[in-house]
């Protein structure tokens, strides 16, 4: 049999299994809020998916012949194609905090099938190529991770910014026939062979225990490495399938370069590369994380593409014989899903912080200190963590009480433990024990700002909650300094909300939400005006819009995460909602879904001002999305879009949806102009009112750092999104948009 055609197949197969990865994630995505979760469980699956290919696959090549392989393989690819295009899911029931089992059900029952006729498409092939030629099938494999590359590096540049949804599935149901043509031509040599099973044509001595567990580490670790960055991008920036492909590209580029026989430099190399990665990234994930987290996604993807180099490097090192092929292909494809379950489904039960990322890390230094055992002695690994822990406790008290300033204390707590563990780099023993002392070093002096008061993970994210002391504050009504003590909500590394504790401040609303901002203005201009009986907000937060909050009002809030809503509630964290003036009534469920229940006409305002952590839920921010709220919305009424963000410019999404609508508005970005305003834990914020006539926005568009929108009585197509199109990249800035 000829390379040709298998190749072309492989790489086909390759590209539309992960083309259809985020498509079927996208597809799923607005049904759970947007939340970033949804990649890693759908990773999860995918991988589960990717290891029932390769087991029917080992399977099939195992106890068939091979003319029975290829008749049974295409049946298999004839079922498959009848399921297609793959169908939208409905929706999980409101209030689940776990929706996990519906996640993995609705892609079973969306594209399970056809995932696993193209997971298999490697491993079958480089088998039949081993068959029918004296050719080294593994070459195979680095170009199918090729396909895999391309196709994910496609979807974000290419396919979601020319094609909505619907022609996503439409073409990819095509494609998929197509590749089943090519499928075909590779199976007809097959039926001319003969009729033994393919495990009697060739022998080969039989596969430890202790290397199959020694595949299962080495293609674990970078699976939960791949899906802890994934974790950490998103939920600061956007759940979107840009921030999903570029860890897994990288990851995938790894089996490329490590499988195609030209791997860019050894082991040895990649190791100290990752050494010097992974400190810094260590350091940007533990230490301070709300400060310093954005400064280092550079380091974290470097030292996930070490990792990869790392350990895919020494499986291909390791590789059996080719009659061995499918064996060794089931144990990877096991050890990617076992870090994937621990990455997605384990550690956000055990932890109550994104840990799976760290410990990844961790494993990843121990695993080249494992693949360089016997160079350095055990006193040497023994006092690097003992150097490391000195250093940091000397210098952090020194500095800490000659000048107590937040720089330097971060310097002496981090950068010079890491300096300690960076002299170790060319020592792996010694520099794994010194990492995971600074692992474990930094998490303890630096994981929080202030005093830790509440944390829980739950599927939509890291909730938590510290105490926090601003400067004194002279109050001129009481005459007197007041000590503005906050409990700050953090979801992920992105303040919620804060509240002041001190009697005389605690109603009112902080952050966002302060008097002098967009949001305060809005509610001191429309407050009292006939038709603001009765407000809708989408996003709980700490419940701080509930402050400004009337005597006959009523405050419906949309909140998807139970958490959230028994965090605002708890009186000895906040009581914004216990205190408020207002009637309050919390609704579990997505925000959209729950306000398009709702009466026509029920709301005199509506406010969007749902995050996760900082990333946006982009099904909230479309054209059918504004059309929901529309609907629910008075003919006076005002829209109020919270779209402070550090990464994503929002306002251009909302301004072509104003000129798509015909509805009037502004945009007002705020900043924090006062030692006042910063004592009580004002932040800046960008907000955006909409209305259907101006003068329903009556002196907003008067108001200090105010402009009007639209900005153009015709849409920009580029910007205005639907729920079958977004293009996350025309609004993604590198520098942080939020100031």
């Amino acid at each position: 049999m000829s390379v040709r055609a298998p190749a072309a197949a492989v790489l086909a197969g390759a590209a539309l299994l992960f083309l259809v990865q985020p498509m079927a994630a996208k597809m799923v995505l607005p049904a759970l809020g947007g939340a970033p979760a949804v990649w890693n469980t759908c990773m999860v699956f995918f991988q589960a998916a990717l290891l029932v290919g390769y087991l029917y696959a080992h399977l099939l090549t195992t106890y068939l012949s091979p003319s029975r392989q290829a008749v049974v393989h295409l049946a298999l690819v004839v079922t498959a194609a009848a399921t297609l295009p793959p169908a939208l899911p409905g929706v999980p029931p409101a209030g689940q905090e776990w929706p996990t089992a519906w996640l993995l059900l609705a892609l079973t029952r969306s594209v399970g099938a056809p995932l696993v006729v193209l997971a298999s498409t490697g491993p079958l092939l480089q088998r039949w190529v081993s068959l029918t030629s004296a050719r080294d099938p593994y070459p195979l494999y680095a170009a199918g991770n090729a396909g895999s590359f391309g196709a994910l590096l496609a979807y974000p540049l290419a396919v979601e910014p020319l094609l909505d949804l619907a022609t996503q599935r439409r073409t990819w149901a095509a494609a998929f026939c197509a590749y089943a043509l090519l499928l075909a031509a590779c199976a007809l040599p097959l039926l001319r062979m003969p009729a033994a099973p393919a495990s009697a044509v060739e022998g080969a001595a039989p596969l430890s225990w202790r290397r199959r567990g020694r595949w299962l580490v080495l293609a674990a670790v970078p699976a939960c490495a791949m899906l802890g960055v994934t974790q950490h991008l998103t939920q600061d920036v956007a759940a979107i399938p840009l921030l999903w492909v570029l860890p897994l590209s990288l990851y995938l580029l790894t089996f490329v370069l490590a499988f195609s026989g030209r791997r860019s430099g050894s082991s040895r190399r990649w190791g100290f590369v990752l050494a010097l990665a992974a400190v810094p990234a260590a350091a940007g994930l533990a230490a301070y994380s709300s400060l310093w987290s954005a400064a280092f996604p550079g380091f974290h993807l470097a030292a996930l593409l070490a990792t990869g180099m790392l350990c895919h490097g020494a499986l291909a090192d390791d590789r059996p014989p080719a009659s061995r092929l499918t064996s060794f292909y089931l144990a990877v494809a096991t050890g990617g899903v076992l870090g994937g379950l621990f990455a997605a489904l384990a550690a956000p039960l055990l932890f109550r912080w994104v840990a799976e990322y760290p410990i990844a890390l961790a494993a990843a230094v121990l695993v080249r200190a494992a693949l360089a055992r016997g160079q350095h002695r055990l006193a040497l690994a023994l006092l690097a963590p003992a150097a490391v822990v000195l250093a940091a406790l000397c210098a952090g008290a020194a500095l800490q009480g000659k000048f107590g300033s937040f720089g330097w204390v971060w310097i002496a707590q981090i950068g010079i433990p890491g300096a300690v563990c960076l002299a170790f780099a060319a020592r792996p023993a010694a520099f794994a024990a010194a990492f995971v002392a600074f692992l474990w070093l930094a998490h303890a002096q630096g994981a929080h700002e202030g005093r830790l008061l509440h944390a829980r993970r739950t599927f939509f994210g890291v909730t938590r909650v510290e105490a926090r002391d601003g400067p004194p504050l002279w109050h001129p009504r009481l005459g007197r300094l007041v000590v503005a003590r906050f409990h700050v909500l953090y979801h992920g590394s992105t303040v919620h909300g804060r509240q002041a504790q001190a009697p005389e401040l605690r109603a009112e609303a902080s952050s966002y939400y302060h008097r002098t901002g967009p949001i305060g203005r809005l509610f001191a201009a429309v407050g009292e005006r006939p038709g603001m009986d009765a407000i809708a907000v989408i996003g709980l937060g700490a419940g701080s819009l509930a402050a400004y909050g009337r005597p006959g009002q009523r405050l419906t809030v949309y909140e998807i995460d139970p958490e959230v809503v028994r965090t605002a509630r708890d009186p000895s964290l906040f009581t914004f909602l216990r205190d408020s003036a207002a009637e309050v009534r919390v609704v579990l469920g997505d925000g959209r879904l729950q306000v398009a229940r709702a009466p026509r006409g029920s709301y005199g305002l509506v406010v969007l001002d749902a995050f996760s952590s900082d990333a946006i839920p982009v099904h909230l921010l479309t054209r059918e999305a504004l059309q929901v709220y529309l609907r629910a919305l008075r003919p006076e009424g005002i829209l109020a879009f919270h779209l402070s963000n550090r990464y994503l410019d929002l306002v251009r999404v909302a301004d072509a949806l104003a000129a798509d609508a015909g509805l009037t508005g502004v945009v007002m970005r705020d900043p924090v102009s006062s030692v006042r305003e910063r004592a009580e834990g004002k932040e800046p914020s960008t907000w955006v009112f909409l209305a259907r006539g101006r003068a329903a926005l009556g002196t907003l568009p008067s108001l200090p750092f105010t402009r009007p929108l639209p900005t153009s009585p015709v849409p920009s197509r580029r910007y205005l999104w639907t729920d079958s199109f977004s293009n996350l990249v025309s609004v993604f800035h590198l520098s942080p948009v939020r100031s």
